[in-house]
């Protein structure tokens, strides 16, 4: 049975207070969790158990700095979440595991057992609540894994119960199998399995991973988006793909007034972040892809002296007239796959070896 969520600030269930108003949020928190936890493959999780074997460091160690591996929600829930309420990070809890970081998804409707217990997130979800931190769960329905042993591939012995049948229900990139959102118990399916995380697990919205992917019969393959009309309202569009996004923002937002939707888009679809009462596909938010890649880039290619602001800020500022949209400084495409993290690429190696975390460099750093 699940439960009501509380409010930090009037001990009432949301859904009390959700029912009274159907307003939109306009903004998002100063924090707030995007979580990447369904259930992969058992290939992609062998990382994962490798750090979980390591054994777990105790508390904060320094001011402002907590070394706890986040290896299960109870860690997580001890020692990661009060540090994001204290300081307001903008934080993406990542739980990928080598070499698809979570993103091929075999169980939709589980929460992945290798960090806990559903009860255990569920208590970190009440957690972060409690500390007024939004908590958003990284979707996956732009895909799914092809296993067949453990997976919905070949369900029914067919290629096309859940996905389309042939090489239209083949991605190429990403080995993976992609679904047929022209089916009804297809859409069904997904539309219900945001419904489930919704109500069982009371989070307060989703970031739709891939939806490039869904939205065009290319998948965004080979292709470069200069802006023109002619490349988002032509035979390359995916219809059904972008119907059923608008089938899922509009049921969330009609079903849970306080729902965040996030996209992940990188082709600039016009639309995008506008309610679908107005036309739109309905997301509240698109996540500004290109910014994380070019701090990336400035850090790896370009010396100090040869930043071009005026590049810069046009990067920061190019989205759609009255698009909302959210921004990283990187995710995990710069931090994970063959690259690294910002800290590293400023201070490299040596931030593990030159850190002090038993004595006080100078006077001044002495509370």
């Amino acid at each position: 049975m699940s439960r009501p969520r509380m409010t930090p600030d009037s001990g009432i269930p949301p859904k009390k207070i959700a029912t009274s108003s159907k307003t939109r949020p306009h903004r998002l928190p100063q924090a707030f969790v995007s979580m990447k936890l369904m259930s992969g493959s058992r290939r992609a999780n062998i990382a994962l158990e490798r750090t979980q074997s390591s054994p777990a460091i105790p508390s904060p160690v320094s001011r402002g700095w907590v070394t706890t591996p986040s290896s299960s929600w109870r860690l997580w829930n001890m020692h990661i979440t009060p540090v994001i309420r204290h300081h307001h990070h903008l934080k993406r809890m990542s739980n990928y595991c080598f070499p698809a970081f979570g993103y091929q998804v075999t169980s939709f409707f589980a929460a992945s057992s290798r960090y806990g217990t559903p009860e255990e997130l569920k208590e970190l979800i009440d957690t972060a609540h409690g500390l007024g931190i939004v908590v958003l769960l990284d979707v996956v329905h732009s895909h799914a894994c092809k296993n067949v042993l453990d997976g919905l591939n070949a369900f029914d012995g067919t290629d096309h119960l859940y996905f389309h049948g042939g090489p239209k229900g083949q991605h190429e990139l990403w080995d993976s199998r992609l679904f047929n959102y022209g089916s009804h118990e297809v859409l069904r399916f997904l539309l219900s399995n945001l419904r489930f995380y919704m109500e069982e697990f009371k989070f307060d919205g989703f970031r739709f991973d891939g939806v490039t992917s869904m939205m065009y019969v290319h998948h965004g393959i080979g292709t470069g988006f200069s802006g023109g009309y002619h490349e988002y309202f032509g035979s390359g569009v995916d219809l059904e793909g972008v119907i059923y996004l608008m089938l899922a923002n509009d049921a969330m937002h009609e079903l849970f007034p306080h729902c965040i939707t996030i996209a992940e888009d990188v082709s600039g679809m016009p639309l995008l972040s506008i309610p679908t009462s107005q036309g739109g596909v309905g997301f509240d938010y698109r996540l500004s892809m290109a910014i994380p890649d070019m701090w990336i880039k400035l850090l790896k290619h370009k010396k100090d002296d040869e930043w071009e602001v005026g590049s810069i800020v046009h990067t920061l500022t190019n989205r759609r007239h009255l698009e909302k949209s959210v921004s990283y400084a990187e995710s995990h495409d710069q931090a994970l796959v063959g690259d690294k993290t910002i800290a590293f690429w400023l201070m490299d190696k040596e931030m593990c070896t030159h850190q002090v975390f038993l004595r006080y460099l100078y006077p001044a750093d002495h509370p």
